[in-house]
């Protein structure tokens, strides 16, 4: 397949495509299994996001870092993937969404997930401030919604390294968060 995605691409870019194909094509696979659960569906998701990727490679030449391309990547396969199962007709639940029918729920219920939408953006925004094997523990067992023999797997990781992680991960994003104290007192 690289061949193909190879012939997609300008001359410039086949050295950065081969090489990104090569260091994220597993993980893109195993995430979009988890969503689409199935492997060929998976291989249909990832070969899409490659061929979207072969001809516009101008947002990976043009991403600051590494870690950002990895990013873009995983990002643009978890919407394939959703978009293949949309096309499927099967209903997704988002954890974090307001409803399409927000007229029909009452102040209370739309400020409360409202409040709620709000908490899990500034939570993300402190998530992104810690050290990178940290946030992306935490990003794929709280956000994505991986377990944590998921977020292992998808990570290379062993799975106890990837468990004490997330722990620590944890502690942490509490003290940046600071949640429930106030002036920092600990009352």
């Amino acid at each position: 397949m690289l061949a193909f995605y190879m012939s997609l691409a300008d001359s410039d870019d086949r050295s950065l495509l081969e090489q990104i194909y090569n260091n994220y094509r597993k993980q893109m696979f195993y995430l979009a299994r988890t969503i689409v659960k199935s492997d060929e569906d998976a291989e249909d998701v990832v070969h899409d996001v490659f061929c979207s990727v072969a001809v516009r490679m101008q947002v990976i030449r043009n991403a600051p870092c590494e870690k950002d391309r990895r990013n873009y990547l995983l990002k643009a396969t978890k919407n394939k993937a959703i978009n293949a199962l949309h096309k499927r007709n099967i209903r997704i639940d988002y954890n974090i969404s307001i409803s399409d029918d927000a007229d029909s729920m009452s102040d209370k219920d739309f400020l409360d997930e409202l409040c709620n939408r709000i908490q899990a953006d500034k939570l993300l925004e402190i998530m992104k401030e810690l050290d990178s094997k940290y946030c992306e523990v935490l990003y794929y067992h709280f956000v994505l919604g991986l377990s944590v023999k998921d977020t292992a797997e998808l990570l290379g990781r062993n799975m106890q390294t990837v468990a004490k992680q997330i722990s620590r991960g944890k502690a942490l994003l509490l003290n940046k968060a600071d949640f429930g104290k106030e002036g920092g007192d600990g009352e």
